[in-house]
């Protein structure tokens, strides 16, 4: 991999990139890295330098208007990630035409819906099975061509439009010369359909400076100061991997197209510098580590966790004393002095640790890996305990797609965990209390808005759901509820929406229940629920896995029989009550009273899971509905 061409000519740039427009945008990146491999798709065959990416995405941009797309158009693009997508994507933006972006995972229906919605005159899509999905639905929206952006075109003689694929609409745009298309910054770019977990999807505008903004202020707070790749799995239009994209290739880093089929596979093939993803991700990479040490043999096995929970108590102990341990906020001299002792005592085995475990563990992983970021959901706090301990930079990241989407990331030098670090500059925040909307001081947990160039304009053709989230003045209500550590760093507690009130009056947020007791190797997926009921239950999905490991490869633990398991049953009930139960200032009424097994994981195909592994809570809880009802009438 590192005899790319070009490689040897790369230079750190101290200064972002800042530009007014995306055609300023690739200037200056062409400048700096013009020899550099910007894009590498091995499923399409095609690699790019920065260079020939430019010449490339202009060249797509004037088939786009030799097609008769103009600046201020709609058109939908519906695909998962490749090439193809990225210089689509940048055309569209160089001729000012504005894309409505979603991934093929979604219903047709709603596909159909964002092409309606968004006044679409075109669609382009992925193949022409995805198109073959809406070809019947076509004549009731606006489109009036489609273009498939790999692969044959569609052969069928049913389809209402003219279909072009990628490569002629290159051929149309080489017979052409290159034209610039002057462009406001502040109007709008791109509508990004929010997968959400209840309703139909929004349409969230975002306009170029918004997207740009973020390219400058990202670079003072990731600082990419080294070269390389990065495996790019995320689904692509997403707001979080689209503007980290942007950011990094600023930077001169190579972008490798993967998907969630093929990630582990091309992760060990390219093993890359930089893994940006969603903590779906991370929890697989740590749920595949727990699996090989599971298979080692028992005094092994065991020797290596002592040696991983000893490095996680020394770096705790490290943040109490720097006054950095969100469940030590204010450390007494008692607790400082014992963490001192601890940090004393347990150095030199996380030292040797490091040294060999850790060492094994990193290269196992990827042994060119530099860093990662988790956004798009709430990274749980054993995962980013375990990634710190081991020394696999994971930074958390906070923002939301109405955000376009980063608010904040961790600093890298505060090793402040289970917190997303201090807002990005030029970004304004606030904790206010969710009533009365005053705000509140530090310390005290509120909901957070927001105000800065990243906010989005609004939602599409939907002014009275932007006046619910945006104020008039630009402060943007995130539905997070946080609260603020004395050096303004942001610690999320979970959503305001999502608050579970018992019948009792208490109010729970399930995100940090939920993840301690996904901190069991015997739970997959969990959610809790108890709204206007007693006490709190839940929903969980096993591990059947790492459950045959336990009970035995001949156990009867299978997907199906796996919810009637005896065995299984009281060991989640054993596990639910230990991490539960040992979660910090743990209360009685967050105990899990009762619970049922489910007998199929929670799926995206089916409804449950949004296109970024965030669940869709409604939607389990009216599939489920009397699962839950005869859970509570037994209790």
């Amino acid at each position: 991999f590192m005899d790319y061409q070009g490689m040897d000519e790369r230079k750190v740039f101290e200064k972002p990139v800042v530009a007014d427009s995306f055609f300023d945008y690739w200037e200056e990146i062409v400048s700096r890295h013009g020899k550099v491999v910007a894009l590498q798709d091995d499923y399409l065959g095609v690699k790019y330098t920065y260079s020939e990416l430019f010449e490339k995405i202009k060249v797509f941009s004037m088939g786009l208007r030799a097609l008769g797309l103009r600046k201020g158009d709609h058109v939908g693009m519906f695909s998962e990630n490749s090439a193809n997508w990225m210089i689509a994507d940048q055309g569209m933006f160089l001729a000012g035409i504005v894309n409505a972006v979603r991934g093929i995972g979604s219903s047709d229906a709603e596909l159909i819906y964002i092409l309606k919605h968004s006044d679409s005159r075109a669609v382009f899509v992925q193949n022409a099975f995805v198109l073959n999905r809406l070809k019947k639905y076509l004549k009731e929206t606006s489109v009036e061509f489609a273009v498939i952006l790999s692969g044959d075109k569609s052969s069928d003689e049913d389809i209402t439009v003219p279909v072009y694929s990628f490569e002629e609409i290159i051929k149309l745009g080489e017979k052409k010369a290159f034209e610039k298309v002057e462009i406001d910054q502040n109007s709008l770019a791109t509508l990004i359909y929010t997968s959400g977990t209840t309703g139909e999807p929004k349409g969230v505008m975002l306009s170029y400076r918004n997207l740009l903004s973020q390219v400058e202020v990202a670079h003072y707070r990731i600082r990419v100061d080294c070269y390389g790749s990065a495996l790019c799995v995320l689904p692509i239009w997403h707001a979080y991997e689209r503007t980290c994209e942007y950011y990094l290739m600023s930077q001169g880093v190579t972008f490798i197209y993967t998907s969630v089929k093929n990630f582990k596979i091309d992760l060990f093939k390219y093993q890359p510098n930089f893994l940006i993803s969603v903590p779906r991700i991370w929890e697989s990479i740590y749920s595949g580590i727990q699996y090989k040490l599971n298979a080692l043999p028992e005094k092994k096995k065991e020797k290596i966790r002592t040696l991983i929970r000893t490095s996680i108590k020394f770096r705790k102990a490290r943040r109490i004393l720097k006054g950095i341990c969100t469940e030590l906020p204010c450390p007494s001299l008692g607790d400082k002095l014992c963490a001192l002792g601890d940090l004393i005592l347990l150095y030199p085995v996380h030292k040797i640790a490091s040294a060999t475990v850790y060492k094994q563990i990193k290269a196992a992983f990827s042994p060119n890996y530099k860093l990662g970021i988790s956004g798009g959901g709430a990274l749980s706090g054993y995962l980013d305990e375990f990634f710190d301990a081991v020394g696999i930079e994971v930074r958390n990241g906070y923002g939301l797609t109405e955000a376009s989407p980063i608010i904040s990331v961790r600093e890298p030098w505060t090793g402040f965990l289970n917190s997303i670090g201090p807002a990005f500059d030029y970004t304004e925040i606030k904790v206010v209390n969710s009533e009365t909307k005053q705000e509140v001081g530090f310390g005290q947990r509120g909901v957070l808005m927001v105000r800065g160039p990243q906010v989005m304009m609004g939602y599409y053709k939907n002014p009275e759901s932007t006046a619910k989230v945006k104020t008039e003045d630009g402060w943007l209500n995130t539905g997070d509820i946080v609260y603020l550590s004395k050096d303004n760093n942001i610690i999320i507690i979970g959503r305001e929406k999502e608050t579970i009130v018992l019948s009792n009056g208490e109010n729970i947020e399930p995100q940090g229940i939920e993840d301690a007791c996904l901190e069991s190797p015997y739970i997959k997926q969990i959610v809790l629920t108890g709204q206007d009921k007693p006490s709190l239950g839940a929903l969980v999905v096993p591990d059947v896995v790492n459950l045959k490991s336990v009970l035995g490869k001949d156990a009867d633990v299978d997907e199906v029989s796996v919810a009637e398991n005896p065995r299984v049953k009281e060991l989640i009930k054993l596990e639910l009550k230990k991490r539960v139960q040992e979660r910090p200032n743990f209360v009685q009424f967050e105990r899990i009273a009762n619970f049922r097994l489910l007998d199929r994981e929670l799926s995206q195909e089916e409804g449950f899971l949004t296109q970024t592994g965030k669940i869709r809570r409604n939607n389990v809880f009216e599939y489920y509905k009397d699962v839950i009802d005869k859970m509570y009438s037994n209790v």
